[in-house]
């Protein structure tokens, strides 16, 4: 699709390069430059929480020089949408570079992911330790290092980008209304868990990159955000990757960047920097940069077209005022000032003023003001020569934009975050339009023509020979439920498993006293502990959809049918695990389950951790007859995955509900249960209880 300039206050859109959940970037000319403009999109331009993100970026990055570091040249309004203006990097983000790196199935060169790490680790350095003009500690934590956020130039060189959720001055933050900001692979477990970050959750987030590109997978991997989650609080990355017996030392880096504990990890970023094996930074740098040129050829080449020669803007030459931030009569109160680097900053600030009822875009909705203060420069007609970085922006054509949970140059933060996507790893002919060439045909037709000619009539009878019976066993009479009252657990150990029952015991207790105080007097008795494996298979069939529940009950010569209603089985299988190994088995049993039953897969780390309370109560749930109230993305559904679904305002909940996975913090964004004290059995829940 093409897009059609158009004139954004002083500069000249040429180009669309991607758009977020909440701004979209462009490419545009400023005079006599190519710059990228982040501009707010028009729904959340009236609204005071995304402004300030926006304008808090700008206050922060105008105080950041480095070479590693995208430059942010000024903020305002043109019009009625604000916007931030920064540096172009001519290049492809991170993300994008990995992505290719991957679909091609090629081995990233390690000297070139190790100087990636370097700048960027340099990049942290600076931001870390920055000051103002006073000589005051900044104390800058990045809090969103993941490679959408870091942009590699034409000439090879890696830019940090995207401060918008950055903190300053120690004040960090953990979100609106505690939630966490960021992408969740990313982040550590500190923010994960919502305590306060630091420089060193910084650092974390860069041991996962470097992870990541060498190995060519992240650290930890789950099929949903509720696990990734419980994965980084808990789990610990497997480095038996061929890379690592190469590079020893990198093992050894990695396994203290990646710590839970923040004290094991390395103290700085430039202490990480310093562990990096030496390369040869000139020569690599070349290597580099050719290497994008062979992965990117049409864009690159467009790019380099871009830079040689200015765009022809003889149609926007019309009167031009020079001024970054324009006074409207519709939009909140602020000066024609504009906003830039600190080397040519004054000590004067301005403040944009925002009616208290949030909303910007009507001034007579209120008349009570709360203030943002801004760094100022009065606009002068030297503006033009102010000084410039040499590497620029990455471009982006259209097609290469990508969704709106990764981060573009510059995006501003969600309301809240969203589970990290992986783009589709298909061939893109996967996702190719349907021929047209029987189109003349109508289209019920040509349908059941392909199905006459596709499908044997004897598989046909088949699938309604299967659909009866379905039909069969849906309306045929099934037991009155009787509510459990008692729940019997049969643990096996697989070989080298080293525990004793007395820790699962106290866990059981515990349990009995989570039930008691919601009301429900359940008792849980260890009833059989052995070793072995009993199911060589813990998946069903289409005709024995159950079948791993056959196998344990005749692995314990158990009857089909249990002795009493109102007595269940839960059936605990342990398995050995080191915190190096991935797990073996699924978080949830995810085959069917019958009446009364269930099954849970324990790894042996989790047996004395709190941990461990809360999975026996979430599927002693399932046993008690009741069913997960959370969707495919792992968030509570609503009202019934809540606690209290009439809260006002509704998020954050306080506690979350026994079958869900977390604590609700926003629609989208679900935080882990610790141990049981954060849980609560819900209304709907109790119900399925009491068999209603």
């Amino acid at each position: 699709m093409n897009f059609e300039r158009q004139k954004f206050g002083r500069f000249v859109l040429l180009d669309r390069l991607g758009q977020g959940g909440m701004a979209e970037v462009f490419l545009a000319w400023d005079r006599d430059e190519l710059v990228a403009i982040k501009k707010l999109l028009p729904e959340f331009s009236s609204l005071k929480s995304f402004v300030n993100g926006l304008l808090s970026e700008a206050k922060i990055t105008t105080l950041l020089e480095h070479p590693c570091i995208v430059q942010t040249y000024d903020a305002g309004i043109a019009g009625s949408d604000f916007y931030v203006s920064m540096e172009w990097v001519d290049g492809v983000s991170l993300q994008q570079f990995l992505k290719e790196i991957q679909g091609r199935r090629l081995e990233l060169p390690v000297d070139v992911m190790i100087l990636i790490v370097h700048q960027i680790a340099e990049a942290l350095e600076y931001a870390h330790h920055s000051t103002d003009a006073s000589g005051r500690p900044l104390k800058i934590v990045h809090q969103d290092v993941t490679p959408g956020n870091i942009l590699l130039s034409s000439t090879g060189e890696s830019k940090l980008t995207d401060f918008g959720i950055a903190s300053a001055g120690g004040r960090h933050k953990r979100g609106v209304e505690g939630v966490v900001f960021g992408k969740l692979p990313y982040l550590a477990p500190e923010q994960m868990a919502g305590e306060d970050c630091d420089a060193l959750s910084d650092l974390y987030s860069l041991g996962v990159i470097l992870y990541e590109g060498l190995t060519g997978r992240k650290p930890l991997i789950a099929s949903s955000s509720i696990e990734i989650q419980e994965l980084i609080l808990y789990e610990e990355p497997s480095f038996s990757d061929p890379v690592f017996s190469a590079h020893p030392e990198l093992k050894n880096l990695l396994q203290e960047t990646l710590a839970k504990t923040k004290s094991d990890r390395p103290q700085s970023a430039k202490a990480f920097m310093d562990r990096l094996p030496k390369i040869e930074i000139p020569s690599t740098q070349k290597d580099f940069a050719r290497l994008l040129f062979e992965l990117f050829p049409e864009s690159m080449a467009e790019n380099e077209k871009r830079k040689a020669s200015a765009p022809d803007l003889s149609a926007f030459q019309e009167e031009d005022t020079g001024l970054s931030v324009h006074a409207q009569e519709d939009m909140p109160s602020i000066e024609k000032t504009e906003f830039v680097s600190k080397n040519t900053l004054s000590q004067e600030t301005t403040n944009v003023s925002f009616p208290q009822n949030k909303d910007v875009s009507n001034p007579s909705n209120g008349n009570a003001l709360a203030s943002i203060p801004l760094i100022k420069k009065e606009v002068s007609t030297s503006e033009s020569q102010r000084p410039r970085p040499v590497i620029e922006e990455v471009a982006k054509t259209p097609d290469e934009t990508p969704p709106d949970d990764i981060p573009l140059q510059g995006d501003v933060p969600p309301s809240a975050p969203r589970p990290n996507s992986e783009l589709p790893s298909e061939p893109l002919d996967a996702y190719a339009k349907p021929s047209l060439s029987d189109s003349h045909t109508p289209a019920s037709r040509r349908t059941l023509k392909r199905w006459k000619s596709r499908v044997p009539p004897i598989l046909l009878g088949l699938g309604l020979v299967l659909f009866l019976f379905w039909i069969f066993q849906a309306n045929s009479p099934k037991a009155a439920w009787v509510p459990i009252q008692s729940v019997q657990l049969f643990v096996t150990l697989e070989q080298g498993v080293d525990v004793s029952p007395e820790p699962l015991e106290l866990a059981l207790r515990r349990v009995e006293a989570f039930f008691s105080s919601q009301g429900f007097d359940i008792r849980l008795n260890l009833t059989s502990w052995r070793e072995g494996t009993p199911a060589q298979t813990w998946h069903g069939t289409l005709f024995r959809p159950k079948l791993p529940f056959e196998n344990i009950r005749s692995y314990f010569a158990l009857p089909e049918t249990r002795p009493q209603n109102a007595h269940g089985r839960l059936f605990l299988h342990i398995y050995p695990k080191t915190p190096t190994e991935p797990p073996r088995y699924p978080i949830d049993f995810q085959e069917t389950r019958p009446s009364g039953e269930g099954i849970l897969f324990v790894p042996s780390l989790l047996i004395k951790k709190p941990l461990l309370d809360v999975r026996l109560a979430h599927e002693i749930g399932h046993v008690m007859g009741a069913s997960d109230k959370f969707d495919d993305q792992g968030y509570p559904l609503i009202p019934q995955g809540l606690v209290n679904p009439d809260q006002k305002p509704r998020y954050p909940q306080k506690w979350g509900e026994l079958m869900t996975r977390g604590v609700p913090l926003a629609k989208d964004n679900t935080r882990p249960f610790e141990d049981l004290s954060e849980v609560r059995i819900g209304a709907v829940t109790s119900q399925e209880f009491e068999g209603k």
